[in-house]
């Protein structure tokens, strides 16, 4: 059913929704004839983008839940529905639709950057990628339940490691210093897994590179970005910029601070209280 102003989709109506229910939304855009006038073009624009507003909000929500509570299967595998399921391939039905839009040769002064985007998305798909972008999402959903899930034991009583937030401003050092370490603590633990899914990740998204043509995904993500207004070596001018200012304006910042908290040498868990040793602020207490 060709959607109009009133029948735009909303976010609820995908809360459970699978790709066998959305891929007819793409395909009824797909088949709609748009004729040479710009008008016929821009209503399919709008609902185009109606369609990805909607999937859009649904995907955000199930991630925002899923994020809060790692240990539920049920918003696991709505986050994982939406993901690795419903996202790669939503992404290979964006590059369809956009070249159905390009081989129209419409253009509009201020959609000059979109249709580029939607140019450059046409340019750098590969098919061969979208299971490898499932893939990438397990495994970024595999690191997100792995540190959503870390507590660590504090008083008696198992906390998250967003918790330890607070002690980190005490004015008493020790207790700082202790709630640094902990928090640190299940990452070390954790280690090897983590190594292994960064290294598959690593591997994967350099095969994603050279399948689009590319020498490394660096490259590769600055396009898939749409990075049109700055490149790698800004990004390392910018980087040595850092280095050569705010580093030595950072380091004479925290020299004054050691010197406030009469320390001999300022520690990772000294950078974050009140320098003359004030309780912490609780203004939402």
């Amino acid at each position: 059913m060709t959607a109009t102003t009133t029948d735009r989709p909303t976010p609820d109506q995908f809360t459970d929704a699978t790709w066998a229910d959305i891929r007819p939304r793409y395909d009824d855009l797909a088949a709609r004839p748009l004729g040479a006038g710009d008008d016929a073009i821009e209503a399919w624009l709008a609902d185009w983008s109606a369609l990805e507003v909607a999937l859009q909000e649904a995907s955000s929500l199930a991630s925002i839940a899923y994020s809060v509570d790692t240990t539920d299967p049920a918003k696991e595998a709505a986050h994982l529905r939406f993901s690795s399921e419903i996202g790669p391939k939503r992404g290979e039905q964006q590059v369809r639709l956009a070249h159905k839009l390009l081989d129209t040769g419409f253009a509009r002064d201020d959609l000059t950057t979109t249709i580029r985007r939607f140019a450059t998305d046409r340019d750098i798909f590969r098919e061969e990628n979208v299971p490898l972008q499932q893939q990438l999402q397990g495994l970024n959903a595999r690191y997100q339940k792995l540190t959503g899930g870390m507590s660590v034991e504090w008083e008696g009583e198992r906390l998250p490691l967003p918790k330890l937030g607070p002690y980190l401003l005490s004015p008493d050092r020790a207790v700082r210093e202790r709630a640094w370490r902990l928090q640190f603590g299940p990452y070390v633990e954790a280690r090897d897994t983590i190594a292994d899914i960064l290294d598959e990740q690593l591997a994967q998204r350099q095969q994603v590179a050279r399948n689009a043509g590319f020498a490394n995904y660096r490259d590769y993500v600055f396009e898939e970005k749409h990075r049109y207004d700055y490149t790698p070596e800004d990004c390392a001018r910018f980087h040595d910029a850092v280095a050569a200012t705010f580093v030595p304006a950072l380091a004479r910042r925290h020299e004054r601070r050691r010197e406030q908290m009469g320390l001999d040498a300022l520690r990772p868990w000294d950078t974050a209280p009140d320098p003359a040793g004030r309780p912490a602020l609780h203004p939402y207490d």
